[in-house]
């Protein structure tokens, strides 16, 4: 893994396909979907997600798909090679400091305990998503804060922050201050009728229709 700083405690591993460690590039045709997984945790009980991180060499900006739990700290997800030439891609993995904040006020809100403290500290989770979001997100979080905000509003506020669609926000708009990198990876994509063979590998005396009787070039040709 890549070396990272002290705040970051995410760690990733074991990412495949990788040939040597990622010294030698795999190799794919275009149009390929290539499936990457990895393992990657953090110590303590937060929630740890990660993404799939892709470019071709030519490009500036890493694209990004969020990968998924297939459980025991394996992670997967999937791109589409559509260039030729050499595409890089790596694991990136971080703790979500904003859905283990939802998870721990559910638990506070069920078992029927006080969890003021924790809607204001909400507020800040509210806010990181509302400078990403789009102006019907806009709207919603606006009111989730207005009923934070308001003693008179604490049931509504409490049913907003463990609804399913503040949830969705956090998964779109993840808060990750500290995120762990992989070594990048590379895969090199050759053109479609790379996977097709060539003259050079038919062999004709295997190509005879006659099981004892060997193939010349004529049966080749029919």
């Amino acid at each position: 893994m890549k070396k990272t700083k002290g705040q970051v405690r995410t760690v990733i591993r074991n990412i495949y396909p990788s040939i040597s460690g990622g010294r030698y590039a795999i190799k794919r045709v275009v149009g390929d979907a290539i499936a990457v997984w990895a393992d990657v945790f953090a110590d303590g009980h937060d929630v740890v997600r990660a993404a799939l991180q892709f470019k071709h060499t030519s490009a500036k900006q890493w694209s990004e798909v969020q990968a998924e739990s297939l459980g025991a700290d394996r992670w997967t997800a999937s791109f589409i090679v559509k260039d030729q030439g050499e595409y890089e891609y790596r694991f990136i993995g971080w703790t979500d400091a904003g859905l283990y904040w939802q998870e721990g006020l559910q638990k506070k809100a069920d078992a029927g305990l006080d969890v003021d403290l924790e809607l204001r500290e909400g507020l800040a989770f509210l806010n990181h998503i509302n400078r990403k979001s789009t102006v019907q997100e806009k709207s919603w979080i606006k009111n989730c804060r207005s009923a934070i905000n308001s003693k008179s509003k604490q049931e509504e506020a409490i049913s907003l922050a463990k609804s399913e669609k503040l949830k969705a926000l956090l998964h779109k708009y993840p808060y990750r201050p500290f995120i762990a990198e992989s070594e990048v990876h590379k895969v090199y994509v050759d053109r479609e009728k790379a996977v097709f063979s060539t003259w050079y590998e038919l062999f004709p005396r295997s190509t005879s229709q006659s099981e004892n009787q060997h193939g010349t070039l004529k049966d080749v040709v029919d």
